[in-house]
């Protein structure tokens, strides 16, 4: 239909695209294209990777030291409050302008949906199962492994679907403020110039980046939270 739609109309190049450039773009310059996508997959990987972990410490401490809760969450709900837009210059200026700036950026925007469903998954144990742990003298800890952890699972992993779309976000949003690589230098570099079908091709290969992580997180869900989709069936 766009295809149909841009040669009927005869929209400018300049406007719109016509998909078939698009992808013609996309082959033409794939050797050049793909430093530029190698680039934004480690930045997200990693500060995905790296929010991931220190949201489920930070939500295990929170269950062990309630306490700790109380000090904690209102400074992750103020750093999640700041634009970060307002945070990204100053990460440059800390980190410079490698990939440090990027991942960073990465961890600020997915640690929060992680770490929040996190806390709310394992507190929400059934209080059936509490009793029974306690009826056998169960541990803390045993009770965080055998019971808490796999009753967290469901919210994890909705917080992990958020977070993992979120990141490829957070990569572009820390490559626009100053990068020479990546595929929001490419889109920025491609605005510059005017250049719509390198701009488009960059927002296909990053609408694909998003749908690949996401559909793997959705798959890793399917294996680890098996008893969830054997009562839907």
């Amino acid at each position: 239909m766009w295809e149909v739609l841009w040669r009927a109309l005869r929209i400018p190049l300049w406007i719109l695209p016509a998909p078939s450039g698009v992808m013609l773009k996309l082959y033409s310059m794939r050797e050049y294209v793909w430093p530029h996508i190698r680039v934004t997959v480690i930045e997200v990987l990693a500060g995905f990777v790296i929010a991931f972990v220190l949201a489920i410490t930070i939500a295990a401490l929170v269950i062990f030291f309630e306490q700790l809760g109380w000090v904690l969450l209102p400074y992750i709900v103020i750093v999640r409050t700041i634009p970060i837009l307002a945070i990204a210059p100053l990460l440059l200026m800390w980190f410079g302008f490698g990939l440090w700036p990027k991942i960073a950026v990465v961890i600020l925007i997915s640690f929060f949906p992680i770490v929040i469903n996190a806390i709310r998954g394992l507190r929400s144990t059934d209080y059936r199962i509490m009793e029974l742990m306690d009826s056998v003298s169960a541990t803390r800890m045993q009770v965080f492994l055998k019971v808490r952890t796999r009753a967290s699972l469901p919210l994890v992993f909705a917080g992990l679907k958020i977070a993992i779309t979120s990141s490829v976000i957070g990569a572009v949003v820390g490559e626009f403020i100053g990068a020479d690589t990546g595929l929001g230098y490419l889109i920025i570099n491609a605005s510059t110039r005017l250049d719509t079908e390198l701009l488009f091709s960059a927002m296909v290969l990053l609408a694909a980046l998003g749908l690949s992580l996401f559909g793997l997180v959705a798959a890793a869900e399917r294996y680890f939270v098996f008893w969830g989709h054997q009562e839907s069936t």
